[in-house]
C-alpha cells in the first residue's frame, strides 16, 4: 500500500496527509464572545496539515505533533503535552463530526510559538464555549487541553462549525527561524510518517508511563512538602509556646520585682529617714554644740543619705510606674502656685552653682489645671534639676504658655552643654548617662528624664527635647489641661476622712506604735514639740495592752510591723465597739497601693508618709491630720 504524503509548505501545500488536494475556500471564523489572540493568522508560517476522518488520523495527527514540537526544541514535557492536546481535540472533532482538519503554523511573534488550528466543520461553536465554561464529562478533555496550553480558544465559522486555536510557546531565549530553516523544518515534515500503530501505541504507553512517574514524583514531593510544613507548624506553635511561657515569665518577674521593692519600701525608707532626721537634729545643735570636725562629718552622713534616698525614691517610683500601679491623684489648681512652690523648692540647688541663675517667666493668668499636681512638679523639679547640674554659667529658665486644642506646655530650658541630636533618646534610657567632661563633677542615677518621660505618659503627655552641644537644651512638657485618662481607667478623689471626736480638756495622750526604735524617737520628739503626751508601743501586742489600761486621743500606727500589720491592727480597732471611733492615722515609710488607701479611708483612716528627712512637709503633714482627728494642734501659715 502505497504511504499517505503529509504536506507542508515544501510540497504541494494545497495537499492533505493523503495526497488529496485541499480546498481553497475555507470558511472565515466569526469570533464572538473570546476574541481570538492571533489576528488573521499573520505573522505565522504554515507547517503542515492533517485531515482528519477516522481514529487513525488521530493517530497521524498526534505522531506529527510530537515530531514537529521535537523538531522546534521543545523539552520532553512539553513535547508528551502538545501531542496529547492534539491528539484530544482531534479525536473529539472526529468522533462528534464528519471530519476535519488540523493545521500546526510557526508564529515568529514575541514569546515566538507553536500555533494549532484544529477545524470542526459540524459543531457549534456557541455550545462548545457554553459547555467549557460550565464543565462536564463531554469536555473533559478540552478543559484538560487548556491547562496544559499557554493559549487557547474557540471560534464559531461563518459558515457553520467551529474552530479550536491553540498554541505552546517557546522557551525564553529561542531565536526565530529564518526562511531557511522553515524550508529544511517542512521538508523534513514532508516525509511520510509511520504507519506502525503497534509503535505509535508503545510510544502513547512510554508517554503515559513517564507522565504517571512524573505524577508520582511530584505526589511524593507534595507528601514531603505537607510533612515539612507540618514540622514547620509544630515548630511555629512550640515557638508560640515558649514565647508565651517567657512572656508569662517575664511578667511574673516584673510582678515579683514590683512586690520586693515595694516591700523593701518601708526597709529601705525608714532607716534612711531616721539618718536624716537624726543628722538635721544634730545640724539645729537640739542636743548641745558640735566642733567644726563633727558639722563637717554630719554634713557627709547627711548628703550621702539624701543621695541613697533619692536613688532608692528613684528607683521605687520608677518600678511602679513600669508595673502600672502608680495612680493618678487629681486636684485642681492654678499654673501659678504650681511654678511659685517650684521656685521655692528648686532654689536651693542654684546656691551650689554660683554662677548660674534660676530665672521662672511670669505664669499665664487665670490657668487652672485638673491633674496628678505631685507628679507633675516632680517631672519639671527633675528637669529643673539636671538643667542647673550641667550648667556652668548662664541661666536656666522655666516657662510655660497654655495651646488652643487645650494642652498646655512647660519649657525649661538652660544655657549649659548641650546634648548631641544622636543622644536624645538615649538620655531617657534607664541608668544612661551621656559622655562629657562635665558628667565626671556631677552625680547621678540616670533615671531622672526616665522617670520624667514616664510620669508625663502617665497624665496623658509627652517630652520632647530641642538641644545641639554647646548651645544649651529646651525640655518641654505638654500634658493636657484637663486630664481625662485612660478609658478603662477611673481615677477618684481620696474618700473624706470620719474625724474623731475631741478627746477632752488637758494635754492629749497620743499612742505612737512603731516596731522601729528611731522612728518612734523622732515621732515622739516632734509630738511632744507640739505640746502633746506621748505613748509608745513597740507591736501590735503592746498597742492592744496599751488600749486595754487607757484610752488615748488618737493612735499613730505603723503599717509594716512583725507580726500583725498595722491594717490588721486598723481593723481590730474598728470591730471594738469602745473604739470604733478612735482616730487612727497611718504612718508609713511603705508605697500604700490604691486598695490599701480605699481600706483606711473606709475606716476613717488618715494616711501621713514618713518622711523625716523633708522635715517641713512632714510636720505639716503630721499636724493636718491631726486637726483633721479633732486635736488641738496650729498650722503654720
Amino acid at each position: 500500500m502505497e504511504p499517505r504524503r503529509v504536506s507542508g509548505s515544501a510540497g504541494p501545500a494545497s495537499l492533505d496527509h493523503r495526497g488529496n488536494p485541499l480546498s481553497r475556500e475555507r470558511p472565515r471564523a466569526r469570533r464572538r464572545h473570546h476574541p481570538c489572540p492571533y489576528p488573521a493568522m499573520k505573522g505565522t508560517a504554515p507547517l503542515l496539515s492533517v485531515r482528519l476522518e477516522n481514529e487513525h488520523d488521530v493517530v497521524v495527527a498526534r505522531q506529527r505533533a510530537r515530531r514537529i514540537a521535537e523538531l522546534l526544541g521543545f523539552e520532553e514535557p512539553d513535547v508528551v503535552r502538545i501531542a496529547a492536546a492534539v491528539s484530544e481535540v482531534a479525536r473529539n472533532a472526529v468522533s462528534r463530526s464528519s471530519g476535519g482538519t488540523v493545521e500546526f503554523r510557526y508564529a515568529s511573534g514575541v514569546p515566538h510559538r507553536l500555533r494549532v488550528v484544529v477545524s470542526d466543520l459540524a459543531r457549534d461553536g456557541a455550545v462548545l464555549r457554553q459547555q467549557l465554561d460550565l464543565g462536564g464529562a463531554e469536555v473533559e478533555g478540552l478543559i484538560g487541553c487548556r491547562r496544559l496550553m499557554d493559549h487557547f480558544v474557540v471560534e464559531e465559522l461563518d459558515g457553520g462549525g467551529v474552530r479550536v486555536v491553540f498554541g505552546k510557546n517557546l522557551r525564553v531565549g529561542h531565536r526565530a527561524l529564518s526562511p531557511q530553516a522553515l524550508l529544511k523544518l517542512t521538508q523534513e515534515l514532508a516525509l511520510p510518517p509511520s504507519r506502525n500503530l503497534v509503535d505509535e501505541l508503545q510510544r502513547q504507553n512510554h508517554d503515559l508511563l513517564q507522565a504517571l512517574a512524573e505524577t508520582q514524583r511530584l505526589q511524593q514531593d507534595l507528601a514531603q512538602l505537607n510533612r515539612e510544613l507540618q514540622d514547620t507548624n509544630r515548630g511555629v506553635v512550640a515557638l508560640y509556646a515558649e514565647l508565651d511561657e517567657r512572656a508569662d515569665s517575664l511578667r511574673k518577674a516584673s510582678e515579683a520585682k514590683t512586690r520586693f521593692l515595694s516591700n523593701m519600701t518601708h526597709e529601705f525608707r525608714s532607716p534612711l529617714n531616721s539618718i536624716l532626721s537624726l543628722t538635721r537634729m544634730l545640724d539645729e545643735r537640739m542636743d548641745g554644740e558640735l566642733n567644726v570636725e563633727q558639722a563637717k562629718q554630719v554634713s557627709f552622713i547627711r548628703k550621702a543619705a539624701s543621695d541613697l534616698s533619692d536613688l532608692v525614691n528613684d528607683l521605687l517610683d520608677l518600678a511602679r510606674v513600669e508595673a502600672g500601679k502608680v495612680p493618678v491623684r487629681l486636684s485642681q489648681f492654678s499654673v501659678a502656685d504650681l511654678l511659685s512652690t517650684l521656685r521655692g523648692t528648686t532654689r536651693p540647688l542654684v546656691s551650689a552653682q554660683g554662677e548660674v541663675a534660676l530665672v521662672f517667666d511670669e505664669a499665664p493668668e487665670g490657668v487652672v489645671l485638673r491633674t496628678d499636681e505631685g507628679k507633675l512638679a516632680q517631672v519639671l523639679r527633675n528637669l529643673i534639676s539636671n538643667a542647673i547640674k550641667f550648667t556652668e554659667r548662664g541661666e536656666v529658665r522655666v516657662s510655660c504658655e497654655a495651646a488652643a486644642d487645650g494642652q498646655i506646655a512647660f519649657h525649661v530650658s538652660d544655657t549649659g552643654v548641650g546634648i548631641a541630636a544622636a543622644d536624645h533618646e538615649r538620655i531617657f534610657e534607664e541608668f544612661a548617662q551621656v559622655e562629657h567632661p562635665l558628667q565626671q563633677k556631677v552625680k547621678g542615677t540616670g533615671l531622672g528624664l526616665p522617670l520624667a518621660r514616664r510620669l508625663t505618659e502617665l497624665l496623658g503627655g509627652a517630652i520632647r527635647v530641642e538641644s545641639e552641644p554647646g548651645r544649651g537644651s529646651e525640655f518641654t512638657v505638654q500634658i493636657p489641661m484637663d486630664y481625662a485618662g485612660p478609658p478603662d481607667l477611673v481615677v477618684a478623689p481620696e474618700m473624706p476622712l470620719r474625724h474623731a471626736a475631741s478627746p477632752g480638756s488637758g494635754s492629749p495622750y497620743l499612742l505612737v506604735v512603731d516596731d522601729d526604735e528611731i522612728s518612734r524617737y523622732l515621732l515622739r520628739s516632734s509630738l511632744e514639740a507640739m505640746g502633746f503626751a506621748v505613748a509608745e508601743a513597740n507591736g501590735a501586742e503592746a498597742c492592744f495592752a496599751a488600749l486595754r489600761r487607757s484610752r488615748p486621743a488618737a493612735v499613730l500606727l505603723d503599717v509594716v510591723m512583725p507580726g500583725m500589720s498595722g491594717l490588721a491592727v486598723l481593723e481590730t480597732i474598728r470591730g471594738t465597739s469602745a473604739l470604733e471611733r478612735l482616730p487612727v492615722i497611718l504612718h508609713t515609710a511603705a508605697l500604700l497601693g490604691d486598695a490599701d488607701r480605699q481600706f483606711a479611708a473606709a475606716r476613717g483612716a488618715k494616711i501621713v508618709a514618713k518622711q523625716f528627712g523633708e522635715r517641713v512637709a512632714w510636720e505639716s503633714d503630721l499636724r493636718r491630720a491631726l486637726q483633721n482627728a479633732g486635736l488641738p494642734v496650729s498650722i503654720p501659715a
